[in-house]
């Protein structure tokens, strides 16, 4: 079954009885295109999102999937593996090398481009908590920026900042 609306366009599959999976996009309907694609299991199945490779036999047959990743009904996401235990983490940034490679680190890359002037903000990393309201309070923060934008890179500098926050105030 396939769906083509003004604002929706889709690929129904039916699997059995109401089961059903689809791929489809929208927009918000306003004559912007907010285009969003999804990739869906109907509502009264518990059956998992899973990407992967693969190939049809034939029309009869299943086909063979070499899976990759899998997104189960409850949220759990597995890379690698059939049985996800845990959600994708989002409360970690984790930069990790595996390389035999001598002296291969694992590298972040803050990239500023475009009009680079004196006392250009080059990025930072900012440290924050949530207080019992839920507001975020500002703990800390590591940034960068432009000290002498000479146009000759032999004279540019830049300069590191380090900054505490204790009782309300920079520090």
């Amino acid at each position: 079954l396939v769906g083509m609306g003004a604002n929706n366009s889709y690929i129904k599959l039916k699997s059995s009885g109401d089961d059903y999976c689809f791929i489809g996009a929208t927009s918000a309907g306003d004559g912007n295109d907010y285009g969003k694609m999804y990739i869906a299991t109907s509502d009264n199945t518990s059956e998992p999102i899973i990407f992967g490779r693969g190939y049809v036999h034939d029309g009869d047959s299943a086909p063979t999937i070499t899976e990759d990743m899998r997104i189960a009904s409850d949220g759990k996401v597995g890379i690698g593996t059939a049985a996800p235990d845990a959600p994708l983490p989002s409360a970690a940034l984790i930069l990790e090398s595996t390389s035999t490679v001598t002296n291969a680190k694992p590298e972040l890359k803050l990239i500023a481009s475009g009009n680079l002037t004196d006392d250009y903000d080059l990025g930072g990393v900012f440290f924050f908590g949530k207080d019992d309201q839920d507001a975020l309070i500002s703990y800390a923060s590591i940034f960068a920026e432009i000290d002498d934008e000479s146009g000759d890179p032999a004279s540019q500098d830049g300069a590191l900042y380090l900054q505490t926050f204790k009782a309300g105030n920079n520090t």
